[in-house]
């Protein structure tokens, strides 16, 4: 399976102003929360794909599409690195 979900609650955080960018569908998100003042809070979430040969291409990908985005404060996922 594969798939990325960043969860909001808004009862604890308002939800105006968030930001998203699907970075590669299904694999990887990027969310952009209204923090303090003018520093907003950067959250990356991926789920690599478990075949190894496409692991440096995947990377390579992302890193090309955050190129032009901030650069995310906090990463979490599923790395499939065993």
């Amino acid at each position: 399976a594969k798939g990325v979900v960043i969860i909001i609650n808004k009862k604890l955080l308002g939800t105006s102003g968030i930001i998203t960018h699907e970075l590669v569908p299904g694999r990887v998100i990027l969310v952009i929360i209204p923090w303090l003042k003018d520093n907003p809070l950067k959250i990356l979430a991926v789920c690599v794909p478990n075949d190894l040969t496409l692991n440096q291409h995947f990377w390579e990908q992302i890193q090309m599409k955050l190129r032009n985005l901030l650069k995310p404060d906090i990463m979490l996922g599923d790395f499939n690195v065993v």
